[in-house]
């Protein structure tokens, strides 16, 4: 098993391309120039994803340079407004923590008036208290493909 030390490195990291053992816990929307944006399989909060920096191992924001920032800042500002069309979320958490894989990746996670949790933040709640929630293969697919319409509409950059 990789240390933090190794995985901050990018030796055996788990999100570095390709992705090889990622379908348990994330479902592919769409690779993007610079990220690539997934559902995650856990929906307790429905529309849940994980965008993933794609173009080469780093561990925080501060290691992009300028105009790696930018184009990733631009992806994420259009899958969040993806997200929240989509799903109609009433608010929606960012999150880029790198606590458990030290690679650039955020979480994108819907929070709704009637979540259970509305007014705080979800890492402080018992995680009995919202159960996960996993969904069939068939579910997963028509959200990505929502997602992917939104996220045209959007007229976000694509790879190429």
């Amino acid at each position: 098993m990789a240390t933090w030390d190794d995985l901050s490195r990018g030796r055996h990291c788990p999100l570095c391309r390709p992705r090889v053992e990622l379908s348990n816990g994330l479902y592919l929307v769409r690779q993007l120039t610079s990220c690539t944006l997934y559902l995650a399989r856990d929906q307790r909060y429905r529309g849940t994803c994980r965008a993933i920096y794609d173009l080469r191992h780093v561990n925080r924001i501060d290691e992009l340079t300028e105009p790696e920032w930018r184009q990733l800042a631009v992806e994420l500002w259009h899958s969040q407004r993806a997200v929240m069309r989509t799903f109609g979320s009433d608010h929606i958490n960012l999150a880029s923590l790198g606590n458990e894989v030290p690679h650039l990746h955020w979480h994108l996670i819907p929070r709704y008036r009637g979540d259970g949790l509305w007014g705080a933040p979800i890492w402080r709640a018992d995680p009995a208290s919202v159960p996960e929630r996993t969904l069939r293969e068939s579910e997963y697919a028509t959200l990505a493909a929502a997602l992917n319409a939104a996220l045209e509409a959007e007229a976000c950059p694509l790879p190429g």
